[in-house]
This record gives C-alpha cells, sequence and structure tokens, in this order.
C-alpha cells in the first residue's frame, strides 16, 4: 500500500511538472502590444523653445523580418510572436514619439502616404529615423520551467534642420527571466520592461537646446 502510494505522488508529481512546460505548440501567433509601456516619469531639461520632432518608421535590417520570435514547446511545436500590424518599425516609432510627448515635446509620426508632403504646422526642428539591428522575444520550455530572452538594438539619427548637423544615438537593452508557470503575459511584461528601460537610458542622454538635438 505504501509502494502504491508514493507512486501516486511521483506520477501526480511528473504530471503537474509536465503541465508546468505547457503542451505541444500548435503554431499559434500571439501579438505583444508595446502601448503598455508606463509614461516617462523623468523631467527633461528644457534650453530655449521646445524642439518639434518628425519620426519616421523605423527600416527594419533585422535577417528574419516575419515575426518577432517564438516559444518552443517541451512537447514539440511552436508558438510565435509578432506585434500588431506586423511591423515593428512603426511600432517602435510610436512609442519613441508617445514618449517625446510625454516628456513635454511636440511629436508626431509621418504617416507612409503622406511622405514627401509639407507639414501643416511648419516644417520639423529635428526629424528622427532609426534602424531596427535587433528586436527578438523567444522562449525555450523545458522540463519544469520556460526560459524567456528579450534582445532589443535600434540605431537612431536626428537630423537638425537649423544646422544640418546629426545626432547618434541607440535604443538597445537585453533580458533574460525563467518562470515556472509560463503564460503569454511574461513575455509581454519582459518586453515592455526592456523596452522601457532603454527609452530610460536614451531620453537620459538627449536635450534640446534652441530646437536643436544634442547629446548631454
Amino acid at each position: 500500500m505504501k509502494t502504491s502510494a508514493a507512486c501516486m505522488q511521483v506520477s501526480l508529481a511528473i504530471l503537474a511538472l509536465l503541465a508546468l512546460t505547457g503542451c505541444a505548440g500548435k503554431g499559434e501567433t500571439v501579438l505583444l502590444s508595446l502601448r503598455e509601456i508606463p509614461p516617462a516619469a523623468a523631467s527633461v531639461e528644457f534650453m530655449g523653445e521646445r524642439g518639434k520632432f518628425l519620426v519616421i518608421p523605423f527600416e527594419d535590417l533585422r535577417p528574419q523580418k516575419a515575426g518577432v520570435g517564438m516559444r518552443t514547446h517541451f512537447w514539440g511545436g511552436a508558438t510565435y510572436f509578432d506585434v500588431p500590424g506586423g511591423k515593428p518599425g512603426d511600432l517602435l516609432a510610436h512609442v519613441i514619439a508617445e514618449h517625446l510627448k510625454q516628456k513635454g515635446w511636440r511629436a508626431k509620426v509621418q504617416q507612409a502616404d503622406k511622405a514627401g508632403e509639407a507639414e501643416p504646422d511648419g516644417p520639423p526642428d529635428i526629424t528622427l529615423t532609426g534602424q531596427i539591428q535587433e528586436f527578438s522575444a523567444n522562449a525555450k520550455s523545458r522540463f519544469g520551467s520556460t526560459e524567456i530572452t528579450i534582445k532589443l538594438q535600434v540605431a537612431l539619427q536626428g537630423v537638425n534642420a537649423s544646422d544640418r548637423s546629426t545626432t547618434r544615438m541607440t535604443l538597445e537593452g537585453a533580458r533574460t527571466d525563467t518562470v515556472v508557470w509560463f503564460e503569454p503575459e511574461d513575455v509581454q511584461a519582459l518586453v515592455n520592461a526592456t523596452v522601457k528601460e532603454g527609452l530610460d537610458k536614451l531620453f537620459g542622454e538627449m536635450k534640446v537646446e534652441v530646437k536643436t538635438l544634442r547629446l548631454k
């Protein structure tokens, strides 16, 4: 009887661990939203008038442009991760524009169908472009745990209308976490934390002097 009870306990423990690792992947795609990133809290040092930014949707230079990553399941198969609209360059441009506005600057993202058109409220003081060199969200499930890895690197360039000078910066970050009970929200949270950390560092290095973007 004791042996049977012990075997039952072992079996239940194994089943519980198998449940933690998740079933086989069925090829679903989970969309990751960056709209949940908390507002920028730090203040900006203003000198002269506040600059007006035009953010151009970023160029995607990643070798693999389909999606942003996947979760490989312990029992085989995969779940895929992507961003709404399938264009990280557009989404990250909007995220940066939102943070610029939260900091007190004026900012808008150029619409693809209006590229080259004159801005109704006048030309921008600073035109911000970028190239996505890496943006990935991957998870690997093992027996009893799942490891999540997020990587981000975007080369940014601000062109000042006043003197045509150029300021180069990098939005970057990387995080890894291991969870026992995996949920897609774990990837969502780690992506947002990575982007938020990169934005805080980026904006901490920026300043606008007389409508000109400079590094501190």
